[in-house]
C-alpha cells in the first residue's frame, strides 16, 4: 500500500521541477528573486492540488485513513526531498531552514502542509459530489 503512496508522490517531484524552470524563464528576471518564488509558490500550489485530485482513486486512496497516511507519507517525502537536494547542492542548513520563515515573506512552508492536507480535502469533496451524485 505504501508503495503506490511512494509511487504516486514521484511525479510531485517532476512537477516541482517543472515549476522552477518555468518560475526562471518567465518571472524571476522580470520580478525579482522573492516575487517570483512566491508567484511559483501559489501555481505549485494549484498544480500540485489538480494533480492530487485526479491521482487520489488511483492511488487507490478511498478513506479517510488512507488519505491522512498518504498525506503525511508526501508531506515528509517533500521536506526530506527539499532538505536533501539543498544539502548535496551545499547550502546551509540556516538557508534551507529561513525557505520555511513564513513572517519574512517566504511561502514555501505551504508546499508541505499542502501535500499533507490535500488528500484528505480531495476526498471528502469526492465523496461529497458523489452523495450529491447519488440523490
Amino acid at each position: 500500500m505504501y508503495t503506490k503512496y511512494f509511487l504516486a508522490w514521484m511525479p510531485m517531484v517532476l512537477i516541482g521541477i517543472a515549476n522552477g524552470i518555468l518560475r526562471e524563464i518567465l518571472m524571476t528576471d522580470r520580478l525579482g528573486d522573492e516575487p517570483a518564488h512566491q508567484i511559483s509558490t501559489v501555481t505549485l500550489f494549484v498544480f500540485l492540488g489538480l494533480y492530487i485530485w485526479y491521482m487520489l482513486p488511483k492511488a487507490g486512496i478511498r478513506s479517510s485513513r488512507q488519505s491522512w497516511i498518504a498525506g503525511m507519507i508526501w508531506l515528509i517525502l517533500t521536506v526530506l526531498f527539499e532538505f536533501g537536494l539543498g544539502f548535496f547542492s551545499g547550502q546551509p542548513i540556516l538557508e534551507l531552514l529561513n525557505a520555511y520563515n513564513i513572517f519574512e515573506g517566504r511561502l514555501w512552508i505551504i508546499i508541505p502542509l499542502w501535500v499533507g492536507v490535500a488528500p484528505r480535502l480531495f476526498l471528502s469533496l469526492n465523496q461529497k459530489f458523489d452523495h450529491k451524485m447519488d440523490e
